[in-house]
């Protein structure tokens, strides 16, 4: 049976946003720079992340399948770390905002697959403006403060929520957004328990010791 695998104290440095305090969970790892066959991971997500402008070509079928196949992975999956009737599930903002042609709402399409029915499922937090996705930003990634200041309640007069709030999205690098994300919920609701779940975190390809010495 799938499990999802708790951030511990051996993985919590290769997310440098995160800290002890955080509890977050993966199903799956993706190794940066593998292609689709380097592992199941790394086909899901690849497939998982095909940009919208791929809709309708023979390619998109693979996006479907994957989204697909990672809601049954993750149904029997989350009840083992979510209670249903405490919890408020809701998805990281994407990198563009709900009026561009690439709104992307993948998250929520697994989500909606995944959790019995009655789930609170829910897009509280929006973005305000595009920002450029997370793995193609190489360089100069935006702050966690930064990512704060681009999201907005999409409940601007009374939003509610449960006593537990579990941020979900399809990959954690870093972790500035998941970090943004709680920070933002504990502005307005400060006694919030606040959980990450993640279909996958990415990891680095393991290196040889010798690889600095190859050009000697």
């Amino acid at each position: 049976m799938s499990t999802l695998v708790k951030i511990d104290e051996l993985l919590i440095g290769e997310h440098g946003s995160l800290s002890i305090a955080d509890e977050c969970y993966y199903l799956l790892e993706y190794t940066a720079r593998g292609g689709y066959s380097y592992s199941t991971g790394n086909d899901l997500i690849q497939n998982l992340k095909k940009p919208m402008d791929r809709e309708g070509r023979p390619e998109w079928k693979w996006k479907a399948w994957a989204i697909r196949k990672i809601a049954q992975e993750l149904t029997p999956a989350l009840p083992l770390v979510i209670d249903f009737t405490l919890t408020t599930i809701i998805p990281i903002p994407p990198s563009k905002i709900r009026t561009n042609p690439l709104y992307d709402d993948r998250v929520l399409q697994i989500l909606q697959i995944a959790c019995p029915t009655g789930a609170d499922i829910r897009e509280l937090i929006i973005s305000q403006e595009d920002r450029m996705a997370a793995h193609y930003a190489q360089e100069q990634r935006p702050t966690v403060q930064e990512i704060i200041g681009n999201y907005r309640w999409a409940d601007t007069i009374n939003p509610t929520i449960r006593s537990t709030v579990a941020l979900f999205d399809d990959m954690i690098t870093g972790g500035n957004h998941y970090v943004a994300c709680k920070n933002f919920i504990k502005q307005r609701f400060p006694d919030a328990r606040v959980i990450g779940v993640f279909v996958s975190r990415r990891v680095l390809p393991q290196t040889s010791p010798f690889d600095d010495f190859a050009d000697v």
